[in-house]
């Protein structure tokens, strides 16, 4: 982008710059459809003498009108889908020269049927005029002037229809029927031939200005995708903002298609007009009509100016407008006089125009650029579908019944058409200055959002990804996609606005506070939640700062926040989202940590929800921490910058909240199956100044001692100097030869990833390159990069939003690392301690300070290294890991806890700080085992940390222990074979472990749960406790004290009781049960009713060898149906996308006698093992059936 911009500038020097070039290029654009409506035009004015010439019937004609008709509604998606695609230069000059050649071959018809033939082509490719305006009006105009533009884009339309009967009639008297044709025609190939040489896109302009260039694109949209035609059709089909337009649109076209094909032979018939009188009265109403269309976008204007309605809101008022408007086609029919009736007709085309422009600036205000041709030829499309048919109407009844009651028909279409009509959301004055945004996005699922006079801080995010990821520069503010935006109400009293759907209610008081209401099951409205009513919302009059206040609950219990210390449940404490690389923290107490995620999900016995501050600034959250005697008892969310923005959704329970968060902002990564295997690191290797031995010896000595493993983690002492850590700097001293190291990890089996760092030290080797092509932040008060504090040192942080820092980086992945062998990047110490809150950011061309957006850096830092690797192997799904991030990271990444301390309180509170990840939208997850930090761990505390490590998602043996020692699976040979043991038992798992990985991405399920997630029936299960669920099916009882040799444990209360998953002794849920627990064993249960697919590979992981299968059942006691699934497919590729993975899903239905298990498999994948081999816990005597079929194995 930068490149063209660069290239346009230049140009511009040797051509002559034109001022305001976007309303010229409108104008190039107005006089094409201006062509297009005179030669569509020319069948209707010269439609008396057509049927008189050739002998054509009414009903004739109306077959001649609806092959257009059909044509142009079939293929306005396509040619929009096109224009979309190769561009509006090509795209709507090809259209334009076909309908040309169409219209001059008119002149040749014989007969109707010829007529029609021409027709049908004509409209084809008439039809790229409406998709046509969208892009042009997309494409050059900001969004402050869409509206405007469109009205004035409209009038080519209407003004092409006007001046269609003189110049026809003109060409007519000069060259006959068959002239005027041609002469049309040949209007229209002049046009193209314009076209082609005058039109540019705005980036290739060379009359276009930097600061016009700058203005046009100022409001940082989405760079187009662009994809392929049925699939931008099904994209668009399932939004339903779409027919909130395509409704009114069908509503309103019969309307214009009697002022284009019918009103001559109406004036004819009923009043008794000859030729010339038509052509001197017929083009008053595409007059009013252009006169409509420029109303159309400065009625907007006075709306926004008078009522304080937003841009959007303002669109549909002035299309309501116009619906009142058309009433005056119903008056018609009582009218006699033909100078009253075209006045009538006249009011008509200018209301007609009004709403035509409003639904064409909606889709141009919806939907991305990408779309905004596609959609708008499916709305044309569903307009001219009720053109087609009205006109065949016409065609059927006018001479039966005569036009007069088809006219009461048109004069109330559009009322009816109004009522589809919806603005995604009501926008209020605060204080007569600030502006309160309320979205309804979904049924349960509301946005606030206060504009600071009117502006936004930040006018993009990067956490909102409802449908699919966010564009590199942001997702713009006013970015609805992904929503459905459903229909709502607003109901007003003297001192407040409710807004409501279905399922939510929103009521507005003044002064500002907000009360919140949620439909029950009952279908009666409770309440949910509401602001503080005393200064609710605090805005900082004097510089940044915003704050909001809400009424807190004695019944709410509140979760959430991502990675937080101490005890799962937040209530009472204060929490500040500050990313700090806090080596060393305290489990129980350290507050900031790495990650930025302001959400809370709140819980009560009736009801759960969930609120997420879109603020990527340093922000505090008080709980109830603090209290204010002149305020009731409230929480409190505060910010050092930005803008308040949040969203506020329901659920019926926890999970639901959970599930929804994660569709707010983005998918979990699904990685590769070696993701999940036992994962080697510590400083002490690449430290070491014999590196690449040290490495290849961890390699002999997992062998040596059968630890299986599948991948190593290589700290960045691989590019050290002197101490020091250089980024893709490889210390060949230290590892002389990095892809011969490589190699021997992969022949071992093993992965391998390299820790990268995104900030420069001073005396880096390339620090002066990277400073001259200005790839680091910038200085708040010079040009100079910023100095940061960064390892022992100082140093300069890259600019993850400039297009080139992110070219140089992923050069650097790929040279550096995936050349080197080295399968995976770490992105470590990302946390982007720049102080000096105004240094600026590149903002993909929009400058930005960095207190806006500091977690956003790391965030695109590993969206760089993700995208590196996918080119570098596109065949591969990627793994990465990144310490730091915000809301939103777990779409790239793997994550962990950081550098915790060794101590059993670390042991313990990291338990809880993973399930507040994974209530927080962060499912991959785990912890540095054995600590990273301290000295060692003695024998019993390491033991029990890889027992409990092995039960999360991520599982890595990591430290720089600060004795100098290394944790190693054989550090303590007396206890090595309970470490390997547990390891092992982690391996049988890991069917069990990536079918819950899959769930985690396909349908967002946690795979770390806090017992109450599934049990909230269960009072016990929100006691703050160390047991946890590791998916729905095994409860994980993890050791956390010393010199324990018993866990008690509460079963949660499940209907279906527990197994002890060695013993497979049965207990009832709902009680506390004592187990043993030598230090070799971890405690461990399963649900009464799961199935566990279990592996017997104990190594590395490898699909080809993978060959047998166990699905070891728990079956309820007595009867009962439970099912499962077990997802398979080669590991590693995308197959899974197209079919080529193995889905089996099984339901086992008990009795008292029988045990029968019904297995469905679908998918194409095949997997090396081939049948699936299932057992019963010892002791279950009843009769295990296969598919109707005693026996043990289910073949695939």
């Amino acid at each position: 982008m930068s490149q063209d911009i660069n290239n346009t500038v230049a140009t511009s020097k040797t051509r002559r710059v034109i001022k305001n070039l976007r309303w010229y290029v409108l104008v190039l654009f107005l006089l094409g459809v201006t062509v297009n409506y005179i030669t569509r035009n020319s069948l209707g004015i010269l439609a008396p003498e057509l049927k008189e010439s050739l002998g054509i019937t009414t009903e004739q004609y109306s077959w001649i009108v609806g092959a257009f008709q059909i044509a142009y509604t079939i293929f306005q998606p396509l040619c929009g889908w096109l224009i979309d695609v190769i561009g509006l230069k090509i795209g709507f000059m090809v259209c334009a020269g076909i309908w040309a050649l169409m219209c001059i071959f008119h002149a040749g018809a014989g007969s109707w049927l010829h007529l029609a033939i021409l027709r049908f082509f004509m409209g084809a490719s008439e039809a790229a005029a409406t998709p046509a305006n969208a892009k042009t009006i997309g494409e050059w105009f900001p969004k402050s002037e869409r509206p405007v533009a469109a009205g004035w884009a409209g009038v080519g339309f209407s003004i092409g229809a006007m001046l269609a009967p003189p110049i026809i009639y003109f060409a007519h008297a000069s060259f006959g029927w068959q002239g005027a044709f041609m002469f049309t025609g040949v209007l229209a190939l002049l046009w193209v031939i314009l076209w082609w040489a005058f039109y540019h896109n705005p980036e290739q302009h060379p009359n276009l200005s930097r600061d016009e260039l700058a203005f046009i694109k100022q409001d940082n949209e989405p760079a187009p995708v662009k994809l392929p035609f049925l699939t931008a059709l099904k994209t668009v089909s399932k939004n339903k903002r779409f027919y909130g337009i395509a409704i009114p649109a069908f509503m309103a076209e019969p309307a214009w298609a009697v002022l284009s094909f019918w009103v001559p032979l109406y004036l004819a018939k009923e009043h008794g007009m000859d030729l010339k009188q038509i052509a001197m009265f017929a083009w008053l109403p595409f007059l009013a009509a252009d006169l409509g269309s420029v109303a159309s976008g400065y009625l907007t204007r006075l709306y926004t100016r008078w009522f304080g309605c937003s841009r959007v809101n303002s669109v549909v008022a002035s299309s309501v407008t116009g619906a009142f408007l058309m009433i005056s086609l119903a008056i018609v029919a009582v009218t006699r006089d033909p100078y009253i009736t075209i006045v009538l007709i006249s009011i008509g085309g200018f209301g007609h125009q009004i709403i035509s422009c409003m639904l064409s600036a909606l889709v141009v205000e919806s939907f991305d650029k990408g779309q905004m041709a596609t959609v708008n030829g499916m709305r044309g499309s569903a307009a001219w579908i009720a053109s087609f048919l009205f006109s065949l109407l016409i065609g059927v009844t006018a001479d039966k019944i005569g036009f007069n009651p088809l006219f009461i028909a048109m004069g109330f279409f559009d009322l009816i058409g109004a009522l589809f009509l919806s603005a995604n959301h009501l926008e209020l004055l605060v204080d007569n200055q600030h502006r309160l945004c309320l979205y309804v996005l979904e049924q349960n699922l509301f946005r606030v959002l206060i504009k600071r006079e009117g502006e936004l801080a930040l006018d993009r995010t990067w956490s909102i990804a409802p449908e699919q990821d966010v564009p590199w520069e942001g997702r713009h503010r006013d970015d609805l996609s992904g929503f459905s935006c459903p229909a709502w109400t607003l109901t007003q009293q003297d001192d407040a606005v409710t807004v409501a759907t279905e399922q939510l209610r929103v009521t507005v008081h003044q002064p500002l506070w907000l009360e919140w209401h949620y439909r029950n099951d009952a279908g009666e409205w409770q309440p949910l939640v509401q602001d503080r009513p005393t200064s609710a919302y605090l805005l900082n009059a004097h510089g940044d700062g915003v704050a909001h206040y809400l009424s807190r609950r004695k019944d709410e219990r509140f979760y959430g926040l991502g990675e937080k210390a101490g005890d799962l449940q937040r209530n009472g404490k204060r929490y500040e989202m500050r990313n700090l690389d806090a080596m060393g923290y305290n489990a129980a107490s350290t507050d900031p940590l790495y990650k930025h995620i302001p959400f809370t999900l709140t819980r009560r016995d009736d009801v759960s929800y969930g609120l997420f501050y879109d603020n990527l600034s340093s922000c505090w959250l008080d709980l109830g921490n603090e209290i204010d005697n002149y305020h009731t008892a409230y929480r409190r969310w505060q910010a050092e910058a930005g803008d308040i923005d949040y969203y506020l959704f329901t659920g019926k329970r926890a999970l639901d909240v959970t599930k929804a968060f994660v569709r707010l902002t983005g998918k979990t990564l699904f990685g590769p199956k070696w993701s999940l295997g036992y994962s080697g690191s510590t400083m002490h290797y690449t430290d070491a100044p014999d590196a690449q031995n040290q490495l290849m010896n961890f390699i002999r000595l997992c062998e040596e001692h059968a630890i299986p493993c599948d991948s190593f983690q290589l700290s960045s002492g691989y590019t050290s100097i002197n101490g020091k850590r250089y980024v893709f700097n490889w210390n060949y001293d230290k590892v002389p030869q990095p892809k011969a190291m490589s190699q021997a990890f992969h022949d071992a089996g093993l992965k391998l990833a390299a820790n990268i760092k995104p900030c420069l030290l001073q005396d880096h080797p390339r620090y002066n390159e990277v400073a001259e092509r200005g790839l680091f932040i910038r200085d708040s008060e010079t040009d100079a990069p910023e100095r940061s504090s960064f390892w022992d040192d100082e140093g300069s942080h890259l600019d993850f939003t400039n297009p080139q820092t992110v070219q140089w980086w992923q050069n650097g992945v790929t040279t550096q690392l995936l050349e080197m062998g080295i399968d995976s990047t770490w992105n470590d110490n990302n946390e982007y301690e720049v102080w000096d809150g105004e240094a600026r950011c590149f903002g993909f061309g929009k400058e930005i300070a960095i207190k806006h957006i500091r977690p956003v850096m790391p965030l695109l830092m590993m969206r760089a290294s993700l995208e590196a690797q996918q080119r570098f192997a596109p065949e591969k799904r990627p793994y990465l890991i990144s310490r730091s991030g915000c809301a939103g990271m777990q779409r790239y990444v793997q994550t962990w806890s950081g550098d915790n301390r060794t101590n059993w309180d670390t042991l313990r509170y990291n338990i809880r700080m993973g399930l507040g990840m994974s209530l927080s939208g962060l499912f991959n997850v785990g912890h540095d085992v054995g600590g990273f930090s301290g000295d060692k761990p003695d024998a019993e505390l390491f033991v029990r940390w890889v027992q409990n490590g092995v039960m999360h998602p991520r599982f890595t043996i990591h430290s720089w222990n600060d004795d100098h020692t290394v944790n190693e699976p054989w550090m303590y040979p007396g206890v090595t074979p309970a470490i390997r043991g547990a390891i092992e038992l982690r391996y049988r798992l890991l069917p069990y472990l990536y079918t819950l990985l899959w769930q985690a991405h396909a349908d967002d399920e946690p795979m770390l749960r806090p017992t109450f997630l599934d049990h909230e029936h269960d009072a016990q299960t929100f006691e703050e406790c160390d047991d946890f669920l590791l998916g729905r099916d095994l409860l994980v009882a993890s050791v956390v004290e010393a010199g324990q040799r018993e866990r008690r444990v509460w079963l949660p209360d499940n209907a279906t009781g527990w197994y002890d998953f060695y013993t497979h002794a049965w207990y009832a849920g709902g009680q506390s049960i004592v187990l043993d627990a030598p230090l070799e064993k971890l405690p461990l249960l399963v649900r009464a009713g799961a199935g566990l697919p279990l592996s017997e590979r104990i190594t590395h992981v490898s699909a080809e060898k993978d060959t047998t299968r166990e699905l070891k059942l728990f079956p309820v006691k007595g009867v009962g149906t439970t099912t499962g699934l077990l997802f398979e497919d080669d590991g590693e590729s995308w197959g899974y996308q197209k079919g080529n993975a193995l889905w089996v899903e099984w339901e086992m239905e008990c009795d008292g006698a029988t045990i029968n298990l019904k297995v469905n498999a679908r998918g194409d994948y095949r997997p090396a093992w081939k049948a699936l081999k299932v057992s019963l816990p010892a002791g279950e005597k009843r009769t295990l059936r296969v598919n109707e079929v005693e026996g043990s194995e289910w073949v695939v």
